[in-house]
């Protein structure tokens, strides 16, 4: 039987499907230039086997191609391209091993590290030189920015990390505190958050291109790092598609049937045509509404949306203007747990959704609306 409804063949841009949203954890370590060639040599060599040899996530990760480890004179990138949590709790991990680390020696041959976090977009490529990946692109150069505000001890936040990290557990959240704008070498301004626990961390405002305001006093922080490190890592990255066809309410009882079935067709042919794993993509529908969710894959609901309406609207150039249906789409992304629902059914945790339906809530006909965060 011949389907309702297909896809024509979009054109392809050139590395379509290379970039990623990820979470960049961009190190270095404090003074590096004062230090001898020696012992910048030997505290490279430290740290890098406290990361790899001390740390047994990062090289699993890496052996699983979901860690890209990038070295570059005293700084290192590592950028995640699984739960962003990881990225956090390989920070803190690492500040803990380094703690132990300094405690066996003199204060002159201590390593002295900041750290800066973000969520963005990269691009994975091939390194030309040895053919492993690289990770480039603004995800990774903001990530560097922001860690070049804080000194000795600091590990600073980027906005899109805080939202979609940071506050996805009450933990994370209470070890996070604002300290304001500030301003990087190329005016783009920044709002940076500082992590700190009770034992690791520099609770201290930084200073550095603070963009003129008042200085906050940062709380004291009660839980520990060993806290924090036990939450689970279960979220990942999701993002999540609603709609539903307006003035649904008011059309008549068969033309609403009719409406749902349409609206089937279309979910139906944009889901053939998709590429992504079967797995990865959860959909629920009741009544004119159909939610559609697609985990570590961030730019699949802007290209579904996309997709939806343009089938719509093929379906509509056919129609007599009373049976013509008109959808409105909210987009947003954030974390989420995949879970199963109450009939066993694959389903995410509801934060997510709730933001989701009210970005749709605003909208009318034809409207494709989303959330800063998708932004």
């Amino acid at each position: 039987m011949k389907p309702l409804f297909v896809l024509p063949n979009f054109p392809v841009l050139e590395d379509e499907g290379q970039n990623f949203v990820c979470a960049t954890l961009y190190l270095e370590i404090v003074n590096f230039y004062t230090l001898s060639s020696t012992e910048q040599v030997k505290r490279v060599s430290a740290l890098r086997i406290i990361l790899l040899e001390q740390i047994p996530s990062i090289k699993r990760f890496q052996e699983d191609k979901q860690l890209i480890l990038d070295h570059v004179a005293d700084g290192i990138a590592l950028v995640f391209f699984n739960s962003p949590e990881n990225a956090l709790h390989s920070v803190l991990s690492l500040y803990l091993l380094v703690q132990n680390y300094n405690l066996e020696r003199l204060p002159e041959y201590w390593i002295h590290l900041r750290a800066g976090l973000n969520l963005g977009v990269v691009l994975r490529a091939e390194n030309p030189l040895y053919g492993e990946p690289r990770a480039i692109g603004d995800g990774l150069n903001t990530a560097q920015r922001v860690m070049s505000f804080g000194v000795l001890g600091h590990i600073l936040a980027s906005e899109s990390f805080y939202q979609m990290v940071m506050v996805s557990k009450e933990n994370y959240d209470a070890v996070a505190h604002y300290c304001g704008a500030y301003a990087d070498k190329h005016n783009r301004i920044h709002e940076i958050y500082n992590i700190y626990t009770n034992d690791l961390g520099n609770p201290s405002v930084p200073y550095k291109n603070r963009v003129g305001q008042k200085i906050p006093d940062l709380p004291a922080v009660e839980l520990s790092t060993a806290r924090i490190l036990s939450e689970s890592i279960e979220q990942q990255i999701c993002s999540v598609l609603f709609s539903d066809v307006v003035g649904f309410s008011k059309l008549a009882n068969p033309i609403q049937r009719k409406c749902i079935q349409i609206i089937g067709h279309i979910v139906t042919a944009v889901q053939k045509a998709s590429e992504l794993p079967v797995e990865d993509c959860v959909i629920h529908s009741a009544g004119d509404g159909v939610m559609m969710a697609f985990l570590n894959a961030p730019a699949e609901a802007m290209k579904t949306a996309y997709q939806i309406q343009y089938l719509l609207n093929e379906y509509n150039q056919k129609m007599p203007s009373e049976e013509q249906l008109f959808l409105r789409i909210g987009i947003h992304i954030g974390l989420a747990k995949k879970i199963m629902d109450i009939a066993n059914l694959p389903d995410i945790s509801t934060n997510i959704q709730d933001i989701t339906r009210k970005i749709m809530n605003f909208g009318d006909k034809n409207h494709i609306l989303i959330s800063k965060e998708t932004y």
